[in-house]
C-alpha cells in the first residue's frame, strides 16, 4: 500500500507532461490556432448567440424597442436641432421661397433630418434648377442653390409666366410691363419650343422693337407678331432660318412695311404675300379690262 501511494505521488510531481497536454501545447505555438482560438471561435460562437437570437420574436421585438427607444433619446436632445437655415447661390425672392419650403425642418433633429426629402423640397419650387444640402454644424443646414434665369415671358390665355431658356416655367408673372426686357411667346407648347423661339429672336434682330412677340401654332410652328405690320408664318422646320431671311428682305426692300397683313414662309424659297384689303382691291381695279373709247 505504502509502495502504491508513493508511486501516485511520483506520478503527480513528475515534470513531464501527458500526452494530451504534449499535443496541446504544440497546436499552441501554430498561429493559425492560436488566432482560430482566440478570435474566430469566439466571433462564431456570438455570431450563433446573434442569430438564435434574432430568430426568437420576443428577443427581436424587446432589441428592436430598445433600440428605437435610445435613437429618440439621442436624436431628441435639443443640441441637435436644426436652429439656422442658411440659403446661398439665390436672391432675396427665391430665398424668401426656399426658407418657407424648409420651415418644417426648422426645430427638427439634424440626425433625423433626410436630406434627399430636403433636396427634393427646394427642387421642387419653379425658380430652383438644382439644390445641394449639408449641415455644417449640428444647429446649421446649409442649402446651395442654383436658379433658374428667366429668358421668356410665356402668355396663355390671359396668364403670364416666366420660363428659363430649357422652357422650364419659373413662376407667375404679375404684368407684361414688370418684364419688358424679355420677349414674350404666346400659345400652347410654346414654353416646350423655348430653345427655338431664341433663335427666332436672335436672327430677328435687325426688325428691332418692331417683333412684338411669336404665337405658337398648332404647338408645332411660329407666327411672328410684327407691331404695324404683317404677320409673318414662320415653318415647322428652319424657322429661325425663315426669319433671318425676312429680316434680309426688310432690310433690303423694306418688306414688313408695304400694305401685307401676312408674309406667308411655310414653303422654302416661295414667299407669299397677302395683300390688305384696300390694296387687294386697288390691285384688282388696275387689272379690270378698260372699255375702248373710255377714259382711264
Amino acid at each position: 500500500m505504502r509502495a502504491l501511494s508513493a508511486r501516485l505521488i511520483a506520478l503527480r510531481n513528475d515534470p513531464a507532461p501527458s500526452r494530451l497536454g504534449f499535443r496541446l501545447k504544440r497546436l499552441w505555438r501554430s498561429a493559425r490556432f492560436r488566432r482560430a482560438a482566440t478570435v474566430q471561435a469566439p466571433l462564431a460562437a456570438l455570431a450563433a448567440a446573434l442569430v438564435w437570437s434574432a430568430a426568437q420574436p420576443d428577443f427581436r421585438a424587446a432589441g428592436l424597442a430598445a433600440f428605437d427607444t435610445a435613437r429618440e433619446a439621442v436624436t431628441a436632445r435639443p443640441e441637435f436641432a436644426i436652429r439656422r437655415i442658411e440659403v446661398r447661390g439665390a436672391g432675396l425672392e427665391v430665398t424668401a421661397a426656399v426658407e418657407a419650403a424648409l420651415a418644417p425642418w426648422r426645430g427638427a433633429s439634424s440626425l433625423a433630418a433626410d436630406a434627399e426629402a430636403v433636396r427634393s423640397a427646394v427642387s421642387a419650387l419653379g425658380a430652383v434648377a438644382s439644390a445641394s444640402v449639408r449641415l455644417s454644424a449640428p444647429e446649421t443646414m446649409i442649402v446651395t442653390v442654383e436658379e433658374r434665369l428667366p429668358a421668356l415671358v410665356w402668355r396663355r390665355g390671359g396668364a403670364l409666366s416666366l420660363v428659363d431658356a430649357t422652357g422650364a416655367e419659373i413662376g407667375p408673372l404679375a404684368a407684361r410691363t414688370a418684364r419688358e426686357d424679355l420677349p414674350l411667346v404666346a400659345g400652347e407648347g410654346a414654353d416646350a419650343a423655348a430653345e427655338e423661339a431664341l433663335a427666332i429672336f436672335a436672327a430677328a434682330a435687325g426688325l428691332g422693337p418692331r417683333l412684338r412677340g411669336l404665337v405658337r401654332v398648332g404647338e408645332r410652328r411660329w407666327d411672328a407678331i410684327l407691331h404695324e405690320g404683317p404677320v409673318i408664318m414662320l415653318p415647322a422646320e428652319g424657322a429661325a432660318d425663315a426669319m433671318g431671311y425676312a429680316a434680309a428682305l426688310d432690310a433690303g426692300e423694306r418688306l414688313t412695311r408695304r400694305a401685307v397683313t401676312h408674309v406667308d414662309l411655310r414653303i422654302a424659297g416661295r414667299p407669299t404675300l397677302r395683300l390688305t384689303p384696300e390694296a387687294a382691291a386697288a390691285r384688282n381695279e388696275t387689272k379690270k379690262p378698260r372699255t375702248p373709247g373710255k377714259d382711264a
